[in-house]
C-alpha cells in the first residue's frame, strides 16, 4: 500500500488526526496536573471512548494517560526536592500521593534513588566532584527507563 493510494492517504489522515486529538489530550493533563483525570472530560475532550483513547495514547507517548501523568507529577517532585527545602511529605502530597511511603517507592522506582538521597544527590550537584557522580546517576537512570 503506497502513501498515493486512497487507502495511504485515510491512513496517513488518521495517524495525524490521533496525533492532534493526543496533543489536545496531553496538554490537557500537563494543565490539570494538581487535579485528578477526569476520564469523561479527557475521552470528550478526544472524542474517543476510554478504551480507544488509552490505546492510541500509549502508542502515541509510549505510556497510558495515567503513567504519563504520574511522570509528570514525579518529575515536577524531583525538580522541589533539587530546589525547595519543603518536607518530602508535603512535596509527596502536592505531587497526589496519599502517604510518604507510596511517594517513595514510586520515586525509587522511577528515579533509583529515595528522595532523601536523591535531595542530598542534588545539593551535592554544586560541588565539582559531585557534580561527575550526579551525572552518573542520571545516566543510571536514563539507562534504566530506557531499557524498560
Amino acid at each position: 500500500m503506497s502513501a498515493a493510494s486512497p487507502q495511504g492517504r485515510l491512513r496517513a489522515a488518521t495517524l495525524q488526526a490521533h496525533r492532534e486529538r493526543i496533543g489536545r489530550v496531553a496538554q490537557h493533563l500537563r494543565e490539570q496536573l494538581d487535579e485528578p483525570i477526569d476520564s469523561a472530560a479527557v475521552t470528550k475532550l478526544a472524542g474517543l471512548s476510554l478504551r480507544q483513547l488509552e490505546r492510541i495514547f500509549d502508542r502515541t507517548v509510549g505510556e497510558s494517560p495515567v503513567a504519563y501523568v504520574r511522570r509528570l507529577r514525579l518529575e515536577r517532585a524531583a525538580a522541589r526536592l533539587r530546589t525547595s527545602g519543603a518536607t518530602i511529605l508535603t512535596i509527596a502530597i502536592e505531587a497526589g500521593f496519599e502517604s510518604h511511603e507510596a511517594f517513595t517507592r514510586a520515586f525509587r522506582k522511577r528515579f533509583g534513588e529515595t528522595p532523601t538521597a536523591y535531595r542530598s544527590l542534588a545539593k551535592a550537584s554544586f560541588q565539582p566532584r559531585a557534580r561527575m557522580q550526579l551525572w552518573r546517576h542520571i545516566a543510571n537512570g536514563l539507562r534504566r527507563h530506557i531499557e524498560l
